[in-house]
């Protein structure tokens, strides 16, 4: 049970195994589905993989149903691979109509999570070249649970849509080269070669400035499209939470140009930033600091005493102001991600995204 300020105690579903029945699994993962997403049972908030637990096989392919609401503690495992008959002999004893129905059963299965949106398409991709009993796609960081379609929890904090006020287009590029180097199915060789393609000028302009000057929620955005065919789709939903993916399309501008930065129009599978994957885009993975220690303040922004924005204010900085980093904490907050900083012979805490 957790603690929910506004629900009092909820439920959760915790999973752990070495797998079993594929059939079982998709019956428990639809129970799964529809109980989270259709609120059958209003109090269950999510599926729990545990630190230092396991969920393989069947058991992933249950938890996958929950999406988004699968949460990979730091130091869970979910394992996924090819179902398969169990024993030895299983091939020469099953009939050939029954193998074709099994393997019908399986595409039926994850087609159905891929037009649910459930989880990526290189899930299943990698799932699909592990085809023995021992034989897994593990996934065990919170970069690969964001990539993959699941939730990340470090230190107790689970994963939260990033709010876009305050993103400055600086970060937003940083967001889709991580976005870009995590997912080997964007590569062409010339990109494995020479490393990722910047997508944007290093200025500071905010996001929600551009898409307002562009009368768009969402940009296509690109380094130099005289060299690269990526572009990297950023927006925003109705509750202004950010969302970007990456694409190889040079038509995407809705004047019909192809340009640096563009109105662009909705892509068909839009991709939440979590404040997970920006605190490893902010060199603050698991809540561990491993950035430089001498920042400097973009925009103006208050000090606190502690990370979260409703706490005192202790000082005003300023842009240009230089700052030390000691610390970090991802908040499940509208700041995603705070620093840990002296200045003016003081600790406080600011906000990650309005220093570089």
């Amino acid at each position: 049970m957790l603690s929910d300020p506004t629900h009092g105690y909820r439920s959760v579903i915790v999973m752990e195994g070495p797998g079993g029945s594929f059939g079982e699994a998709l019956k428990i993962g639809k129970i799964i589905h529809e109980n989270i997403y259709f609120r059958q049972d209003d109090g269950l908030m999510g599926v729990f993989v545990l630190k230092g637990k396991k969920c393989l096989s069947a058991c992933a392919v249950a938890g996958a149903w929950a999406g988004r609401l699968l949460f990979l503690e730091h130091g869970g495992q979910l394992g996924f691979h090819l179902p398969f008959f169990q024993g030895e002999d299983a091939e020469k004893r099953i009939k050939a109509s029954e193998m074709l129905d099994f393997a019908y059963d399986i595409a039926e299965a994850y087609n159905e999570l891929l037009i649910e949106d459930l989880a990526h398409r290189e899930l299943f991709r990698q799932a699909y070249k592990h085809r023995t009993s021992s034989s897994f796609f593990y996934i065990r960081t919170p970069l690969l649970a964001e990539q993959y379609g699941f939730s990340a929890v470090t230190r107790g904090v689970p994963a939260k849509p990033v709010h876009a006020q305050g993103i400055g287009i600086d970060l937003v590029a940083k967001i889709c080269r991580q976005k870009f180097t995590l997912e080997p199915s964007k590569k062409g060789s010339s990109d494995f070669e020479f490393g990722p393609a910047e997508f944007y000028p290093a200025n500071t302009d905010l996001l929600l400035e551009i898409l307002r000057r562009n009368q768009s929620d969402w940009l296509s955005v690109t380094g130099d499209s005289r060299f690269t065919d990526l572009r990297c789709l950023v927006g925003i939903d109705s509750s202004s939470s950010l969302h970007a993916v990456v694409v190889r399309d040079t038509k995407l501008c809705l004047n019909g140009q192809d340009e640096a930065v563009c109105a662009a129009k909705k892509p068909e599978r839009p991709s939440l930033v979590t404040n997970m994957e920006l605190s490893s885009v902010l060199e603050c993975p698991f809540g561990a600091y491993i950035g430089k220690r001498e920042r400097t303040i973009t925009r103006s922004t208050n000090a606190h005493t502690t990370a979260t924005p409703i706490s005192k204010v202790l000082y005003r900085l300023r842009a240009g102001d230089k700052v030390t980093v000691n610390g970090c904490v991802p908040t499940d907050d509208n700041q995603s991600v705070w620093y840990k900083i002296t200045a003016r012979n003081r600790t406080a805490w600011v906000s990650a995204r309005f220093l570089k």
